[in-house]
């Protein structure tokens, strides 16, 4: 993977980000999960149903970002974190950008599941993802760092995952594509770590009108860790309204996929995705 020059070199990124204390981070994350199942007030609905805030989230946050900002690496970042977009703490000197999805899985992490995790990434001024760091509910942290590319063997039956914001495309699936299995993660983070353990063979997200559109930076950091590991990524974006995410184990795979979510869009959708077609960005 190459990446645009930075005044912080990667290693003392990675160092840095690989020191994180992930067992202080899934303690705190747990406590308050604990506390949910009686205490409702730590749970905010904002105006956006989809947007449900915990007091993890902001805590964990807090936690990562008191973190950086006593860290060799003060000053030199810009934050980007879903909570909030903090200023005061941004240089105007940073060569690089700080993202935080503190709490990745909300929904999950309110309904007492393991299906949440943290997601914190690095990426320098153009956008270029330059390390990622992901930890799940069991503690297991997955980076962009690996260096075992293993790919999977042709199977008779692939499982696919398939998370798009209640559009429900996910009924038509099975009884369209009788070679897969579709199943359905609450959380980027998840998924991400399904494919790392290859316990999915690939990805498929569509755009839709309910939910999320588009996934902003800090929501996509898992996604270098699997780049490193060999999958191939597809990203189709037109706008923050047309915007789809397939992932294989080979091009030609995530080339197929990327198909099938076409074929699933409505038909207005589906034109505007495909005049975008040979623009897509293809990472492999």
């Amino acid at each position: 993977m190459k990446y645009q020059n930075t005044k912080i070199p990667l290693k003392n990124i990675i160092k840095v980000f690989n020191q994180i204390e992930s067992a202080d981070i899934i303690c705190l994350a747990k406590k308050i999960q604990k506390q949910l199942i009686t205490d409702t007030s730590l749970i905010k609905n904002n105006d956006d149903i989809y947007k449900i805030v915990t007091q993890a989230d902001i805590k964990i946050q807090k936690l990562l970002l008191d973190y950086f900002g006593n860290s060799s690496l003060k000053g030199t970042y810009q934050v980007i974190a879903e909570e909030a977009i903090l200023n005061k703490i941004n240089s105007k000197n940073a060569s690089w950008k700080l993202l935080i999805d503190p709490l990745d899985g909300t929904r999950s992490f309110i309904n007492q599941d393991k299906t949440w995790g943290v997601m914190v990434g690095a990426c320098d001024l153009l956008g270029v993802l330059r390390y990622s760091w992901n930890l799940v509910s069991t503690g297991k942290v997955f980076t962009s760092q690996t260096t075992n590319i293993n790919r999977i063997n042709k199977m008779k039956t692939i499982i696919i995952d398939v998370f798009d914001y209640q559009s429900r495309a996910i009924k038509k699936f099975n009884s369209t594509f009788s070679q897969y299995t579709f199943v359905e993660y609450p959380a980027a983070v998840w998924v991400g770590w399904q494919l790392y353990q290859e316990k999915v063979n690939g990805l498929l997200w569509l755009p839709s009108k309910k939910g999320k559109k588009w996934y902003p930076d800090y929501d996509l950091v898992f996604l270098g860790a699997l780049f490193n590991k060999g999958y191939n990524i597809i990203i189709g974006k037109k706008d923050n309204n047309n915007s789809m995410i397939a992932i294989g184990l080979t091009l030609k795979d995530a080339e197929k996929l990327y198909e099938i979510g076409l074929s699933l869009l409505p038909k207005n959708q589906r034109q505007k995705m495909k005049k975008i077609v040979n623009k897509l960005k293809i990472i492999n």
